[in-house]
């Protein structure tokens, strides 16, 4: 441990957000990418810094060939033979706020006025009609066999009928720097670094 034992004790003691196994489990880290994540560093005894996302993207990889999928995507994208499962569709469904534009800017290839999307893996390209409030729009389902052009974006999407609330955590750095303990960098300590945004829920 040596230098970095006091960092991690004064993290605990002040019950900041920390990289124990709890925390770990809680931001979806199993230990199997952790342990892909250091043999690939070769870890040695020498104290050393590695960018956060270098395991982000390890934790990624494994979860990519070992996680299920709840939305609107086949259980495996990487790996057809691993089956797929089936999807309601209603006539009411939700859409990412980002993925319409009533007023577009330039270049945007999603959901506007004059421009359709298609509903992925659903077969289904949806036509805006018009706004009906502040987050709800009415829009036309066509089979995508029945336009002559593909739309320029398929979209996800979620099935109103069939959908669950749920809370969402997003987890951002846990220091604002990249190497919290460089005094001239973070001249007040590591403790004076920390993410006061760490996380926050949806």
């Amino acid at each position: 441990m040596g230098d970095s034992t006091f960092p991690m004790v004064s993290l605990v003691s002040e019950k900041l957000p920390n990289l124990l196994k709890q925390g770990f489990v809680r931001i979806g880290t199993t230990q199997e990418a952790v342990n892909n994540f250091v043999a690939r560093l070769g870890v040695t005894g020498a104290q050393m810094t590695v960018d956060p996302s270098m395991l982000e993207a390890s934790v990624r990889s494994y979860l990519n060939v070992h996680s299920p999928r709840f939305n609107d995507v086949p259980l495996f994208p990487d790996d057809p033979s691993k089956g797929t499962r089936s999807l309601s569709l209603s006539s009411e469904i939700y859409i990412e706020i980002s993925d319409f534009n009533e007023v577009p800017e330039k270049g945007y290839r999603r959901l506007c006025p004059g421009q359709s999307v298609g509903l992925r893996y659903a077969g289904i390209v949806l036509n805006f009609l018009k706004k009906i409030g502040p987050n709800e729009i009415a829009a036309e389902f066509v089979h995508v066999s029945e336009v002559k052009s593909k739309p320029k974006a398929f979209i996800h999407w979620v099935d109103a009928s069939d959908s669950s609330n749920i809370t969402i955590r997003l987890y951002d750095r846990l220091f604002k720097h990249a190497n919290p303990e460089d005094p001239s960098v973070v001249p007040g300590g590591f403790l004076t670094d920390v993410n006061p945004r760490f996380v926050a829920s949806a």
